[in-house]
């Protein structure tokens, strides 16, 4: 009778131990498929992004509870412009499964980009403990100017990404565990990208990630999702009015419009490349 009684706790530890294998596996392998990707920015492209941003961004509010970099344009939706149209392209080609969202242009603050992962990114995206192993969402990290020689780094520990993503859940904070990060991050096997100007990185947006310190960076980020993630309009409402997230993201604002009177839309039917961009018509 005992050994009865123990089959199904016996049965539940060894489905258990095979799917936590499995999502392991997983994660590994989207893992190195994107660490094999590259892209470039050309001259053309960096001198076009530069110039918009300087012109155009303002800088960050010391209020701010995260205030890592110097000046921030988030979303300005240049990646969608002609005069970035090859770089999309090469983009679209490396992942075909994904779609081109949106961008973020920052110039670094005077201290490191602390290790985490980007909560207030994903927002008004459908997303979970899942999300991470499959790769839903992905970051295209490209430098514009390099002056300090600061450089991007990657962890792909799916444990740490899983820690990192139910800190930042739990209190909207940016970075939370980057203190107890740090001293573990070369152990688990972290990874140091050339800083080169124009050199496109791909990476898991939910795994951990950080940037060394380095004045005079100004880096172009290009955020992509998986084809079938899916956005609600109240995450949409709830991340553009701060009632979601570690800072308000007013700028999701002008997504609403295109949801066309829908709850929910799938990210690969989001019309992104109509998004309205403030930045371009100020500039205009």
């Amino acid at each position: 009778m005992s050994m009865k009684r123990g089959a199904p706790i016996t049965v539940a530890v060894i489905s258990a131990a095979v799917l936590l294998v499995h999502t392991h596996r997983l994660h590994t392998r989207n893992t190195n498929a994107l660490e094999d990707l590259r892209v470039t920015l050309s001259p053309e492209e960096r001198a076009h992004v530069l110039g918009s941003f300087l012109a155009c961004s303002d800088g960050n509010t010391s209020k701010a509870k995260d205030t890592v970099w110097a000046r921030r344009a988030y979303a300005p939706m240049f990646i969608h412009r002609p005069e970035l149209a090859n770089y999309k392209r090469a983009i679209e080609a490396a992942l075909p499964d994904y779609v081109v969202a949106f961008d973020v242009i920052f110039a670094a603050a005077d201290s490191a980009v602390p290790w985490h992962c980007d909560y207030d990114s994903l927002g008004p995206f459908d997303v979970s403990f899942a999300s991470i192993p499959r790769g839903d969402f992905v970051t295209v990290h490209a430098n514009l100017q390099n002056r300090g020689g600061a450089k991007l780094r990657t962890l792909s520990s799916l444990p740490m990404a899983a820690a990192h993503y139910a800190v930042n859940t739990l209190t909207s904070s940016f970075g939370g565990l980057a203190a107890l990060t740090a001293p573990f991050a070369e152990s688990l096997g972290a990874k140091t990208h050339s800083g080169a100007e124009g050199h496109g990185h791909f990476f898991n947006n939910m795994a951990t990630h950080a940037v060394t310190q380095g004045v005079g960076r100004v880096s172009y980020v290009v955020r992509l999702m998986r084809r079938d993630v899916v956005m609600r309009r109240e995450l949409v409402e709830a991340a553009s009015s701060g009632t979601l997230g570690t800072r308000r993201l007013k700028e999701f604002d002008r997504l609403l419009p295109l949801f066309a009177g829908a709850a929910m839309v799938h990210a690969g039917d989001f019309p992104w490349d109509e998004v309205s961009s403030e930045g371009a018509s100020a500039c205009a």
